[in-house]
Formats: structure tokens, sequence, C-alpha cells
């Protein structure tokens, strides 16, 4: 059963890459303007963390009865960024292109930013070469 949803993620992470292709290709062809690049893709997914941890800030600072304002700073400075991002989608494209491509965006960008998250984590850890240290009974410097 596992191999069945691993095999049904992939095929749907491919449609999902496909679309993608054939949107920014439609976008491109039309209004000279692409929806999926990689510098929106870092500005959204910077903006997803300030309203995560924007969340989690002001849900600690209510449960701790402490000032909640940080969060809110916070929260409203990732929603500030998504704002100005679909403006520019609807600025560059028509009404229905902006609406529809703005969603598709945004909801393609936030499936992908965990995961690229978490791979860059691995990328990270493979990058330093991290070793176990062995040490062997009776050899110390003391």
């Amino acid at each position: 059963m596992l191999v069945i949803k691993i095999i049904a993620i992939l095929l749907l992470a491919l449609i999902v890459y496909a679309l993608v292709d054939k949107f920014n290709s439609f976008t491109y062809k039309k209004f000279n303007y692409q929806f999926f690049e990689l510098d929106r893709f870092f500005i959204i997914a910077f903006s997803y963390a300030l309203l995560f941890f924007g969340s989690v800030w002001y849900k600690d600072a209510l449960r701790d009865a402490t000032d909640p304002l940080n969060g809110i700073v916070l929260i409203t400075i990732g929603v500030v960024i998504l704002l100005t991002i679909v403006y520019k989608n609807f600025k560059n494209t028509n009404f229905t292109v902006g609406l529809f491509g703005s969603i598709f965006q945004l909801v393609v960008f936030a499936i992908i930013t965990p995961v690229s998250i978490f791979a860059l984590v691995i990328a990270a850890a493979f990058a330093m070469e991290t070793r176990p240290v062995y040490r062997i009974k009776g050899t110390s410097n003391n």
C-alpha cells in the first residue's frame, strides 16, 4: 500500500509540474509574465514562514498572557508580502488569469515550501559531512 501511495504522490507531482509549465508558457506568450519563478517562490516561502512563526508567536503569547503584538506584526508583514505578489499578478495580467494564477501559485507554493525546507535541511546535513566520533576506551589525553 505504501508503494501505491508513493507512486500516486509522484504522479500527482508530475501532473502539477506539467500544469505549472503549461500555465507559465501560456502567460509568458500572452502577457510576457510568468507566475512561477524561483525568486517569487523565495519571496512567497519567506512570507509563509512569517505567517507560520507569527501565528506560533501569537498563540504562545496568548497562552502565556504576554504581549501578542510581535506575532501580529509578523503575520501582518507576511500578509502584506502575499498581497503585493497578488497585486503584481493582477497588474501584469487580466482579472481572470490574475485570479486563477494567484490562487494556483499560492497553493502550489504552500505545498512546495515545507518540502523544500525539509530538503534544504537534509542537503545541509550532507554538505556538513557530519560523521560519528569514536572514542576508544582507555586512551584519554588527561
